[in-house]
């Protein structure tokens, strides 16, 4: 694995990860974030979006935790993601990161701002997209 800093493009991310490589020395919050931000750098709106999901999924029952993949949470994260990034486009994610510490520092907090722990934590919202309800 590689550290999140590292000098490799996009689409080599996209690549390693799809083969079944995590993004980064520990397969943390930063981690998920900056592959997500590789996949919109690669693939456009709603293909970064589905190419994303399925990827993180095949990953998490590869890993034996099929039961941590949670699509309300992928693509309510690759929203926030996607909007920060036509907001102010950055040439690495080191400057991305440095420009939406809001999506790093407090996650659950911030989702919090779109969506109750109930439906969070529901089998519903675990499975399918399920819209904001905050």
């Amino acid at each position: 694995m590689r550290s999140l800093d590292a000098a490799a493009g996009a689409r080599q991310v996209v690549d390693d990860f799809e083969r079944g490589e995590a993004p980064g020395s520990e397969f943390d919050h930063a981690a998920h974030i900056y592959l997500a931000w590789c996949y919109l750098r690669v693939y456009r709106g709603d293909e970064a979006l589905f190419r994303l999901s399925g990827a993180l999924r095949r990953f998490a029952v590869a890993a034996g935790a099929a039961d941590k993949f949670h699509l309300t949470v992928t693509w309510a994260w690759m929203a926030l993601i996607s909007e920060r990034m036509a907001e102010t486009p950055a040439a690495s994610f080191a400057e991305f990161r440095a420009r939406h510490r809001e999506l790093f520092e407090a996650p659950r907090e911030l989702m919090g701002r779109y969506y109750s722990a109930e439906t969070l934590a529901s089998d519903r919202a675990r499975c399918n997209f399920v819209l904001p309800d905050v």
